[in-house]
């Protein structure tokens, strides 16, 4: 059995590469003997565009040599870009799994033409969290091949000794609700001034966080060490105190994940499907939408409360470690693929 993953290109920062490239890591990568068709990148469009030229080409002679083809795409614009190749997985007679990458903004999406199509004509589609399969289903009441599968995470090294800053790290967009962490963080940051907040991305959003920071005065609290990767990256994960999500949507969030199997506590909005598998004030400390107020707590708790916040860190690493690990994860994908 041969299965072709068609996505996003490895350069791409977000969940769909991430995913694909901790699967190419694992032991089902060589089992189905799987390779990547990437198929779009964050460009200029003229780059794009020839990137996604390149990716027909590709895919014309790729995709007859696989069993299997998995797309790991979103429900807007990904069933558009990959429609071609949809179709011509189809026309050869090839199974189809389609893993939807996508949380709240799912319900909006059932009106897509292209999104009903796929959900029919798929052999298997995914989704992040049982909630979106359940949400399908009261929507459409005659899906039947509609299931969930948690992204996968490589669990890391436990943490000792964290450092006095609270993590936060994602492209810098209105959704993740950066502005909120500084926000919060100048409520208490006159009172805590050996600590800070480290926020670790880039993108659109980088003028207004700019101008907070200088706004609240807090050249010396924050930290913006750009996008990181690799070994920065495990550097900034293994010394944070704890981890800070504030997004207004999402499916289910790798920055979790990632914070998670380093032992690092979650401090986060119930976005996506994280209360699926995540408990307030046992594995995580839960704050709502947009509310400045009751995150500065949170944060305050954490650095005042430190049996809580290694309880919140163990419970969080065992959970990831049991039920997210990526061989844990690639067991259940191995399940899907032998089925087809």
């Amino acid at each position: 059995m041969k299965v072709l993953f068609v996505g996003d290109s490895r350069k791409m920062r977000g969940g769909v590469s991430t995913v694909i490239k901790t699967i190419e890591k694992s032991s089902i990568w060589k089992k189905y003997n799987c390779n990547w068709l990437e198929t779009q990148i964050n460009a200029s469009k003229i780059i794009k565009f020839w990137y996604l030229i390149k990716g027909y080409l590709k895919g014309i002679y790729m995709i007859p040599q696989y069993d299997i083809i998995h797309f790991q795409t979103e429900p807007q614009k990904g069933t558009q870009t990959l429609f071609f190749f949809f179709l011509y997985a189809k026309l050869l007679k090839k199974k189809i799994i389609v893993q939807y990458h996508v949380g709240n903004q799912l319900e909006k999406c059932v009106f897509l033409w292209r999104f009903k199509f796929w959900l029919k004509y798929a052999d298997k589609t995914l989704f992040l969290g049982d909630i979106w399969v359940k949400q399908m289903k009261n929507l459409i009441p005659n899906i039947n091949n509609a299931d969930y599968l948690y992204n996968p995470v490589s669990v890391q090294n436990k943490q000792c000794t964290p450092h006095k800053y609270f993590l936060f790290a994602a492209l810098f967009r209105a959704n993740k609700g950066c502005d909120i962490l500084i926000k919060a963080f100048a409520k208490i940051a006159h009172k805590y001034p050996a600590w800070k907040i480290v926020l670790c991305g880039n993108g659109d959003y980088k003028p207004e966080i700019d101008k907070l920071i200088k706004d609240y005065a807090l050249f010396q609290q924050v930290e913006l060490p750009g996008w990181i990767q690799d070994d920065q990256k495990r550097k900034y994960y293994q010394n944070a105190y704890a981890y800070c999500m504030c997004s207004y949507l999402e499916g289910l969030p790798m920055s979790v994940l990632e914070a998670m199997s380093y032992g690092i506590p979650i401090i986060t909005t119930p976005v996506g499907c994280l209360q699926e598998f995540l408990v307030d004030k046992e594995s995580a400390l839960f704050f709502d939408y947009g509310n400045i107020d009751e995150l500065a707590t949170a944060l305050e708790t954490l650095i005042e409360n430190e049996s809580l916040r290694n309880k919140i860190a163990n419970n969080g690493y065992s959970l990831v470690k049991e039920n997210f690990d990526t061989e844990v994860i690639c067991k259940k994908l191995s399940y899907i693929y032998d089925s087809l």
